[in-house]
């Protein structure tokens, strides 16, 4: 992987480091949360195996070794061009497309900061845990790197997804016998879509994107397994040893699931298929209509999985806020919280990099506090999974780095919600 610059013709730029601007160097990086450990990263092609489909994640895991090249936050220029590009559709296609550059020479360059790429896997005390995470639409496996190495510096293995069903900016395939790569491009509605063809049209991309967290939750038996690992992403096996030590110090029951928006949707049918496979779940602010009818009706199923569903208060959608009604009535495990003065995007590292001013013209954010909804989904996060997937093994928090999660405490109020009268909801504070 080539961590220096960007590709797909548009221009390079050194490797840089650093937390926020410098006057002499342009310096950015993401905000340092910081966990009990420094995190290592590895990008992870499969092919189709045995019992599994083929995927495509970035993994994320706790480290103690602190050497080897900073990570770029998007490695991939032309990426992060058709990901900012996706926000000025209104306008005509070559003013989206220079705006998608301009926004990629900016903001491509940023590091993420106390991560290694192909460090070493830290030795637990008890198996660490795995946390699969499901992007949104126009998402992919970098845009949640925030909220995924916070998780992964608690003590968890996390595999953040790129899904191939046509809802990621731009992704790959590469062919497991030529390693040639073949681009996906982001799928777009069709124009004369109609309400039946529109929910067929997602419910296929969903159908895709069970299959690949299914593919993924196999891996990890292979892991623990010791089985010898295949990435098509290193071609010459230069990492083939380290995922080969993920035996011993990953534990396959240990399955938690995180979503944002569709993947919110991904990981509430991955539990209702499979009510006993994973410990705990956390969906923040699900995108509720490409889920099948059978959930949406109020005599669905039951959903025994235990789970938190955090929904941002400023993403009111009343058809959503129907089905997510009809959900808690059926979910004797799943806890309902609100996320105080957060938009839709509040999960993504995006408004957080770009700044309040231009987050909120672009409609990315409503209000200027862009940091501390992203800290409190991580806050809310971390509590969630100590409490029901951890035990007693968790990684504890330091002082270090960030004055992380401690000074964004979650504040718990028990009060109802006009948009959610199912139960009382616990409010999250920005206190």
């Amino acid at each position: 992987m080539d961590q220096s610059g960007f590709v797909l013709g548009l221009p390079r730029v050194p490797q840089v480091t650093g937390v926020r601007r410098n006057r002499k160097v342009a310096k950015m990086s993401l905000a340092p949360i910081r966990g009990g450990c420094s995190v290592g990263l590895l990008d992870l092609e499969l092919p189709k195996g045995k019992g599994r489909g083929p995927f495509l994640a970035r993994v994320f895991y706790p480290t103690d070794e602190e050497v080897g090249t900073p990570v770029r936050w998007i490695p991939d220029g032309g990426v992060v061009s058709k990901y900012f590009s996706k926000f000025f559709v209104g306008l005509p296609e070559w003013v989206s497309a220079v705006l998608g550059c301009i926004f990629a020479w900016v903001f491509g360059r940023a590091v993420i900061p106390d991560t290694y790429y192909g460090a070493r896997v830290m030795k637990p005390k008890k198996k660490f845990p795995t946390i699969i995470f499901s992007h949104g639409l126009n998402g992919d496996r970098f845009i949640y790197t925030a909220l995924c190495r916070s998780m992964a510096s608690d003590g968890n293995i996390v595999f953040a997804l790129e899904h191939r069903d046509g809802s990621a900016p731009s992704t790959i395939v590469t062919d497991g016998k030529t390693f040639e790569r073949t681009e996906i491009e982001y799928r777009m509605l069709p124009k004369d879509s109609t309400i039946e063809s529109a929910h067929e049209f997602r419910s296929e991309m969903l159908g895709v994107r069970v299959q690949e967290i299914d593919s993924v939750v196999c891996y990890v038996k292979e892991l623990a397994d010791g089985v010898e690992p295949l990435n098509l992403l290193d071609p010459e096996g230069k990492y083939r040893e380290l995922l080969s030590s993920f035996a011993g110090k990953i534990d396959p029951h240990k399955l938690s699931l995180v979503g944002h928006s569709f993947g919110g949707t991904t990981t509430l049918l991955c539990c209702a298929n499979h009510p006993n496979r994973y410990r705990s779940c956390v969906l923040h602010d699900p995108w509720m209509y490409p889920l099948p009818d059978s959930l949406k009706a109020e005599d669905g199923p039951e959903l025994g999985t235990r789970f938190m569903m955090v929904l941002n208060e400023l993403s009111v959608w009343p058809d959503n806020n129907e089905v997510v009604n009809k959900i808690a009535q059926r979910a004797p495990n799943g806890e309902f919280v609100t996320l105080k003065n957060a938009s839709h995007h509040a999960q993504c590292d995006v408004a957080v990099m770009i700044g309040p001013l231009i987050a909120k013209a672009m409609k990315i954010s409503a209000n200027g506090e862009d940091f501390e909804p992203l800290y409190k989904s991580i806050a809310a996060s971390l509590e969630f999974f100590r409490k029901h997937s951890h035990g007693e093994g968790f990684v504890p928090l330091t002082s270090d780095g960030l004055e992380h999660v401690e000074s964004y405490r979650v504040e718990k109020k028990t009060r109802e919600l006009s948009h959610v009268q199912a139960r009382p909801t616990e409010a999250l504070s920005l206190a």
